[in-house]
């Protein structure tokens, strides 16, 4: 048998525990991936510092390694270019 649908009853909505829809979870937030190799300025030395990173985001290597850096940090930085001795003898 075909019922009319212009004479349904629509549905109400009730308050009962199985009706009910649990709030909506917010989305996770993106995780960034990780660059490798990144590339960081070490301004004080004047030099660009390659570093290679882990799958958590760690230090694993860097170019120049922590070693040189830390040489580099121990030289005295003179505080003038040396003068060069441009005459020609002769």
């Amino acid at each position: 048998m075909i019922r009319d649908v212009s004479q349904a009853q629509p549905k109400v909505a009730t308050n009962s525990p199985a009706e009910k829809v649990p709030p909506a979870t917010p989305p996770a937030a993106p995780t960034l991936p990780v660059r490798n190799p990144s590339l960081r300025l070490a301004p004080e030395l004047g030099l660009v510092v390659i570093e290679f990173r882990d799958s958590g985001g760690q230090v694993t290597q860097s170019i120049p390694s922590e070693r040189e850096l830390d040489a580099y940090r121990s030289t005295e930085k003179p505080t003038e270019p040396p003068a060069h001795d441009v005459s020609i003898t002769g």
